[in-house]
């Protein structure tokens, strides 16, 4: 159950996903990794995108930060990734 929440505004489907890496068979090399489907979840939105910009190497890349309230799923770690729609947000803390 979902302490201090309203249920009915669970009103965004997030798919969670994990890396997965994939090796070469011949060389052993490590190919492009893919992403698995872990489950999807319905999630309130709480806070709206932050809107910023960082530099990753010499390119401005914009950046934006959501926190969505969902029910508890065992086994999620910062390592995965949520895509809503054809979004895609990286998980930074769980709590």
């Amino acid at each position: 159950m979902i302490r201090g929440g309203n249920i009915g505004a669970m009103d965004v489907l997030l798919t969670i996903q994990q890396p997965v890496k994939t090796y070469d068979s011949l060389t052993n090399e490590q190919l492009k990794d893919s992403w698995a489907t872990v489950t999807t979840v319905w999630a309130e939105r709480l806070f709206p995108k932050v809107n910023g910009e960082k530099f990753e190497g010499d390119q401005p890349v914009n950046i934006g930060t959501y926190k969505f309230r969902m029910r508890y799923i065992s086994g999620v770690t910062t390592q995965m990734r949520l895509k809503r729609g054809t979004e895609y947000n990286y998980i930074t803390s769980i709590d």
